[in-house]
């Protein structure tokens, strides 16, 4: 363990970290940079990478569960109106029904979110480990080729 790297920030070295970060990827992770320590890509291809590992790293699935909410509460407080305005009385039962609703689609986008973020972090680490191998395999130790 390095002292001088601060918290949050995870760096791969190889094709094998990767493969290994891959295998036991958390469904809830901690908001970190991704750093590449990785001589075989350039400078812009390990910026990219950067960037994407680092934006997908975190995802919550806050966003998905909030607009699913949102969007469920509205549907919901709409319905209730109407009804209440038809009917001259406050829908209790539909009322309860929506607020469930509402929660319910909450912790369902909440859900798909956090799966949806797990699923493209894995992709993307699957296809970082496939450019990795792949330039290990073209790039050949001269050591190695030139024997005795």
């Amino acid at each position: 363990m390095n002292a001088t790297r601060p918290p949050g920030l995870i760096i791969l070295h190889d094709a094998q970290a990767v493969g290994a970060m891959r295998a036991c990827l958390p469904y809830s992770r901690p908001k970190a940079a991704v750093r590449l320590d990785c001589t075989s890509l350039t400078a812009s291809e390990r910026q990219w990478w950067e960037e994407r590992l680092s934006r997908y790293y975190p995802a919550c699935g806050c966003s998905p569960g909030a607009a699913l909410m949102v969007t469920t509460a509205m549907l919901g407080a709409v319905h209730v109106a109407c009804l209440w305005w038809s009917t001259a009385a406050l829908p209790w039962r539909t009322l309860i029904f929506v607020l469930m609703s509402t929660v319910l689609a909450a912790v369902t986008g909440k859900f798909l979110g956090l799966l949806a973020g797990h699923l493209r972090m894995s992709r993307a680490l699957r296809a970082l480990e496939l450019r990795l191998r792949r330039s290990c395999e073209t790039h050949t130790d001269p050591e190695v080729t030139t024997g005795p």
